[in-house]
């Protein structure tokens, strides 16, 4: 469950997701990690969290794609694009 130290990750390499993951957790947050931006806007619990990570090259869909669609659905949480 998200908590106020909550962020979203995507990215569709899962040796990258892995190392995020692991790097956030070793310093405290609480990650939920999605390969797709498809699995991010449909079940990922924005309200809890406080950035989104999210790969700008994701496979059939682009990070700003993602990015749009957060800010189409009133998402109003920073992003860092990698």
């Amino acid at each position: 469950m998200p908590t106020a130290n909550s962020i979203l990750v995507v990215d569709d390499d899962a040796s990258m997701l892995m190392g995020i993951e692991r790097l956030l957790r070793n310093h405290g947050f609480d990650v939920s990690s999605f390969r797709s931006g498809t699995a991010l806007l449909r079940v990922a619990d924005f309200g809890n969290a406080f950035c989104v990570i999210l790969d700008i090259n994701l496979d059939g869909q682009s990070g700003i794609d993602v990015h749009h669609a957060l800010a189409a659905r009133g998402v109003k949480l920073p992003v860092i694009f990698i």
